[in-house]
């Protein structure tokens, strides 16, 4: 199984940004998970996304 590229992207909707972290080779989607927390109780909201094929797709789980 390949690994997974993932990130967590914050929107900030007082300033109308948003704030893209990119998680090191090997994490997982738990370790995305705390990153998510963390972004919305400073931005407001976040997601995590996986990159697939050539694209940045938003993770459902």
């Amino acid at each position: 199984m390949a690994e997974l590229k993932l990130r967590v992207v914050a929107y900030e909707k007082q300033k109308d940004m948003h704030h893209c972290i990119e998680l090191p080779d090997g994490s997982t989607v738990d370790n995305a998970i705390s990153e998510v927390v963390e972004g919305q109780a400073k931005y407001g909201s976040a997601w995590i996304e996986i990159y697939e094929n050539g694209n940045w797709e938003k993770y459902l789980d």
